[in-house]
């Protein structure tokens, strides 16, 4: 820790660091414990945030500021408060303060952190500077902050530092350029000449740089650079022959990461392309050759070069030489080095097999190494050199590392990949189902249906041959029978035993149907995991019994337990047992022997019916009708369908529509009584209302006051009368009375100044109590209920009162609002 504050402290300053520096530094190195240190490192934080921000903070004290944050972000405690203070200090006009203040930044920002874009100006304005330093940490920079938002305005001033006179700075400007193709490569499209340009730059630095990009831009599209071919070969002869100078040699070895940065592009460019490998032969096996088997960076060369050898066009000469490069790494006794072996012979596998078999019994030997990631590897490269040679040998293997291993994931990956083998490369049907039911009874539940399906298919159909399918019955059943007697079975392969014992347990002459039929009974006193293991029990039950003849007691009771089971298919297999067990003749012509691969006829039309229904309708049944015509459904579909939810919204009420009368001349002539009906709106217009319909009429008397008279209708024989009143929110409701006769007609006349009341219906008393308390609070004498005709008042007076009333409205309501403030 102190070699390394030693360090930080001279990229801020000649002097030496403070004693608070060299305190923390050792505060840290001797914490004993986790929380000691981060107790340290909190509190310095908390120190910090008070200095930083303080206004007599000097350009000396800011730097040493800025390495003691670095010290406790890399320690975990986050000081975003101070990442500000490292832009500003990029900004500065020393090169030294530059230089802190883009470490700081570098190593508290990321590229799509917000403050980066304070940043852009700054390096706009670095990257025109004159001082190669200036320019070379803002390169460095861009590759570390640089978002695809941000390289527009910083991209020609990149582009131009590509013709630098310093290879420093033409080697970052390509490492720029790289760091642009990975975010945004639409966006440099344009360049490649000058890319091609810094491939074939003097400097090898800038060439290597120039490596990098072009291996990105291959992966992504390699046609276009199919003419490069040619210079990359020649490239990678050329350090092969160590032209390149000695700072890039590594252990004895020149250029080892360049040269496996040319083998990933060769082989790019190469793949399936015969002309192209073509002009990669040679210079792959001079790679090989000179790569020092010694070392582990030789051998990481020579393994790239087999995996090149795998990519490209296949050469028999190359892939000799490959293979005899590939036995170092087998046969070796370093892990690693056996790792690169067997993951390159699985390459090399798939060019050709043969290969393979010379390490067939070194790459099984793998298996037993206690190295887990060496053994899930030798299990991907024996099931890609199985073949029909070596499918025993593999399958054997491969089944007992199952029973070994207790890791579900390999468990998984061996049941999947020894059924493929099984069914690509069996030798023989007998094999097959031998390999199977050790895949069955092992794997369990991880086997496919279909695999069991194709088993039993398998069985039931056999092949051409008709004695080979009786010796195949014959073996898959004797297994079968032995595996009863076993205590665990997984659910799958109890299924598999209780469909071929149920079949073809005849095909055995010598065994007695009796105890196969006690073994599979005594299978009804297990649980299973699938509900639907006890249906296949109960059938083979079934399919034996009537093999058998008889229905022994102890299967009828056992039987019988079921009857009560929540499964209704149960019950209805063990009712069918039960009820075919009556008539066991019937029982043997419903189940035959060997009638699995019978085809079913079946009679969609159920003609075996026609006599019946002829009978039938000959002693007057009804004939049989189509659901969709029968009365009950016709009448179900023609019936109003229920109303549904609206979601949408509904329209807005209309606002009613009130209708004063027109003002009459004050003259006193008579004028003749003139009927008025009601609208077609309202609801007494209505032919289908319930209510009687009640004419109004209007007449002036002849002293100029309005005069209310009755009209009749007749209702149901009923004479009816109404009265219409105008208010002061219009017309009030209408209240019929109904006389038998219609009497005369008494008028009188009431006082301007009293109000006019009309009597109402019970549920319009309430307005009518409360039209007579405003005229008490006004001051007003409540008016006399009018007559049956109404009173004659004059419609000046009538106009008045309403006004009166609207007043005193307004007034009370105003008079309510003080009351509740008080």
């Amino acid at each position: 820790m102190e070699q390394t504050a030693r360090v930080l402290s001279q990229l801020g300053s000649k002097d030496q660091p403070s004693k608070e520096f060299q305190s923390l530094v050792r505060q840290i190195g001797e914490a004993k414990t986790k929380h000691e240190e981060d107790r340290i490192i909190k509190k310095e934080a908390a120190l910090l945030k008070d200095k930083v921000g303080g206004r007599d903070v000097t350009k000396r004290q800011m730097r040493e500021y800025l390495i003691r944050l670095i010290y406790c972000e890399m320690l975990g405690v986050e000081c975003s408060w101070g990442y500000i203070h490292a832009v500003k200090f990029t900004q500065t006009g020393s090169t030294l303060d530059k230089r802190i203040g883009y470490l700081a930044a570098s190593l508290f920002l990321h590229e799509g952190h917000e403050l980066n874009v304070l940043l852009v100006a700054t390096l706009q304005k670095d990257l025109k500077s004159s001082n190669m330093l200036e320019v070379s940490m803002a390169l460095v920079s861009i590759c570390k902050l640089v978002g695809a938002d941000m390289i527009p305005p910083l991209l020609p001033l990149v582009q131009d530092k590509l013709l630098h006179p310093k290879q420093l700075v033409r080697k970052k400007a390509v490492m720029a350029m790289h760091r642009f193709l990975l975010l945004s490569p639409d966006s440099i499209s344009h360049l490649e000449d000058d890319f091609r340009r810094s491939l074939s730059d003097q400097d090898p630095g800038v060439m290597e740089a120039a490596l990098i990009l072009f291996h990105d831009l291959i992966k992504n599209g390699p046609i276009k650079y199919k003419d490069l071919t040619e210079s990359f070969a020649m490239i990678l002869t050329q350090v092969i022959d160590r032209k390149l100078p000695e700072e890039f040699n590594y252990h004895g070895v020149p250029a080892p990461w360049m040269q496996m940065r040319l083998l990933r592009i060769l082989a790019l460019l190469g793949a399936d392309d015969l002309r192209t490998s073509e002009k990669i032969y040679p210079v792959v096996e001079r790679v090989i050759g000179s790569a020092e088997c010694n070392s582990d960076i030789g051998q990481a060369i020579s393994y790239e070069c087999i995996k090149t050898v795998a990519t490209i066009y296949p050469n028999n000469s190359v892939v000799s030489t490959t293979a005899k490069c590939l036995s170092r790494f087998v046969t070796s006794t370093n892990n690693d080095w056996r790792y690169l072996g067997i993951n390159g012979l699985a390459s090399l596998v798939q060019v050709n097999p043969k290969y393979a078999q010379e390490h067939q019994m070194v790459v099984i030997d793998c298996l037993d190494d206690p190295d887990d990631t060496l053994r899930r590897k030798t299990l991907d490269l024996l099931y890609k050199m199985t073949n029909p040679l070596n499918v025993v040998v593999i399958t054997e293997k491969l089944i007992g590392y199952l029973r070994q291993t207790r890791d579900e994931y390999i468990r998984a990956d061996l049941v999947s990949k020894v059924t493929q083998l099984a069914e690509r490369f069996a030798p023989d049907n007998i094999w097959f189902i031998q390999t199977m039911n050790a895949i069955f009874e092992l794997g369990g539940n991880l086997v496919r249906r279909e695999v069991a399906h194709n088993l039993m298919r398998l069985i039931a159909e056999g092949t051409d041959d008709e004695r080979t399918d009786v010796e195949l019955r014959q073996d898959a059943v004797s297994n079968y029978i032995e595996l009863l007697d076993k205590p665990n079975l997984p659910d799958i392969l109890i299924k598999i035993i209780c469909w071929v014992v149920g079949e073809y347990s005849y095909v055995l002459e010598d065994t007695d149907t009796e105890e196969i039929l006690e073994k599979i009974t005594r299978l009804l006193m297990r649980t299973f995991e699938d509900k639907t293991t006890t249906n296949w029990v109960v059938s083979s039950v079934t399919k034996l019994v009537a093999r058998l003849g008889s229905m022994p007691d102890n299967v009828q009771s056992q039987v019988a337990v079921y009857l009560a089971s929540t499964d209704t298919d149960v019950q209805q297999r063990c009712n069918e047992l039960l009820e075919l067990s009556q008539n066991l003749s019937m029982m043997q012509t419903v189940l035959p022997l060997d009638s699995a691969c019978e085809d079913l006829e079946v009679d969609s039309s159920l003609s075996f019916l026609d006599d019946f229904v002829t009978q039938s309708l000959a002693q007057g049944a009804s004939r049989y009708k189509p659901p969709h015509l029968r009365p009950a459904v016709l009448q179900r579909n023609q019936a109003p369908q229920a109303k549904e939810i609206r979601f949408e919204e509904y329209p807005m009420p209309a606002p009613p529509s009130f209708h004063r009368p027109a003002p009459l001349p004050s003259s006193p002539s008579p004028s003749p009584r003139v009927p008025r009906r009601p609208s077609e709106d309202s609801p007494l217009s209505s032919p289908t209302s319930a209510r009687s319909q009640i004419a109004h009429s209007v007449t002036t008397a002849p002293s100029g006051s309005l005069q209310y008279a009755p009209s009749e209708l007749s209702t149901s024989g009923i004479a009816v009368k109404t009265q219409r009143v105008w208010g002061n929110k219009g017309y009030v409701k209408e209240v019929p009375s109904v006389p038998v006769a219609t009497p005369p007609i008494a008028t009188t006349t009431t006082s301007p100044q009293q109000p006019v009341t009309v009597a109402t219906r019970e549920g319009e008393e309430g307005e009518e109590e409360g039209g007579s308390e405003r005229s008490e609070r006004s001051g007003e004498s409540p008016s006399k209920p009018i007559t049956a005709a109404g009173p004659l008042v004059s419609f000046p007076s009538m106009l008045a009162n309403c006004m009166q009333c609207e007043n005193y409205e307004v007034e009370r309501q105003r008079h309510n609002r003080q009351i509740n403030y008080t």
